[in-house]
């Protein structure tokens, strides 16, 4: 008996669930669907076709005690105005209450689950995991440190992430991301990417279109996409393995090893960074240059030196035609 008062107990202290309710609304009567919250999770499922949006959603709480949260002062207020359908968790609590949540990081977090056709969407969430399926209408997700997973999408999705993962799979339409850390994770892209990282670790592959980066420091790698790339970096790594179209760059002192498939159009400037570029059999002419750095270049190709820079023209051997340009001033460069 004594053991059952402690587990009944326990679950009261560390467990706090309201009941799951839903909220039914006219699809034909929403143009645009806003959602904001603070913690736990989203799912959004597109069911084109449907004559409903249907949400479901429940509120839970896993810290100590319900009046530490203020657990019955949260809610999820609905609210539709000139076609947009609006989500926002809200709370009664005081000023002197909500400082104090603030201060530690307390809150009951939502489980939200949306089914319905596509419609434009714009998403404000602080933390916890945000996933998208299905959906054919322009997205746009603003998030602190969430998970982001968007999987089999047709449309164009915005991603604003401060530290959180974000994984984009299956998606036909322009993919921008925008954050200071995150992991950012891209497969299978048809359309125009855009990533914008300043320290985070970027995943890129198969993707067949424009790809734009802007890089402070982290890593990124390119793998079996084709298209074209431009980039601008600082300190980042960038590795580009497999690649078939158009490159142009400018870096610091982030190394850049490219590995070039098909025809090559190669051109970036670097400082510091050390260059490598393999093009086996391309054929490419090549031009590199460097005010102090080594050039490492097959031996049949001969250098020139000029009052600041030495440069190396010449032919690779192969078939192909196409360009390999590369400028240092101090990083030393490798084409092979």
């Amino acid at each position: 008996m004594k053991f059952y008062m402690i587990t009944v107990v326990m679950l009261v202290l560390f467990s706090i669930v309201s009941r799951a309710e839903i909220i039914k609304v006219k699809a034909a009567t929403v143009k645009e669907i806003n959602i904001t919250g603070l913690k736990g999770g989203v799912i959004l499922v597109a069911k084109e076709g449907a004559e409903f949006i249907q949400v479901k959603y429940k509120k839970k709480s896993d810290t100590a005690t319900a009046s530490e949260v203020g657990f019955n002062e949260w809610s999820l207020q609905k609210n539709i105005k000139d076609g947009v359908f609006s989500l926002n968790v809200v709370n009664n609590l005081s000023k002197l209450e909500w400082k104090d949540q603030l201060h530690k990081n307390v809150w009951p977090s939502y489980q939200i689950t949306i089914t319905g056709p596509s419609k434009k969407l714009q998403l404000f969430w602080r933390e916890g995991v945000v996933s998208i399926t299905g959906w054919t209408s322009p997205v746009e997700f603003q998030t602190v440190s969430a998970k982001v997973k968007a999987h089999n999408n047709n449309s164009d999705i915005k991603i604003s992430n401060q530290d959180g993962k974000i994984w984009v799979s299956n998606h036909k339409g322009g993919v921008e991301i925008e954050t200071y850390s995150a992991d950012v994770n891209l497969q299978s892209i048809v359309g125009p990417v855009k990533v914008y990282n300043f320290s985070g670790q970027n995943i890129i592959k198969n993707t067949d279109g424009a790809i734009h980066l802007e890089l402070q420091s982290g890593r990124v790698k390119i793998e079996d996409s084709i298209g074209k790339i431009d980039f601008k970096n600082k300190r980042a790594t960038i590795h580009l393995k497999k690649f078939k179209g158009r490159i142009r760059g400018k870096s610091g002192s982030g190394d850049i090893l490219a590995e070039l498939i098909g025809e090559a159009d190669f051109r970036v400037r670097a400082k510091e960074g050390k260059v490598r570029v393999r093009a086996l059999s391309s054929g490419a002419f090549v031009s590199v240059g460097s005010n102090e750095g080594d050039l490492l270049m097959p031996k049949y190709m001969k250098m020139t030196r000029h009052t600041s820079v030495k440069v190396i023209n010449g032919h690779l051997r192969g078939p192909q035609k196409g360009r390999i340009y590369v400028r240092t001033q101090s990083g030393s460069i490798s084409v092979r």
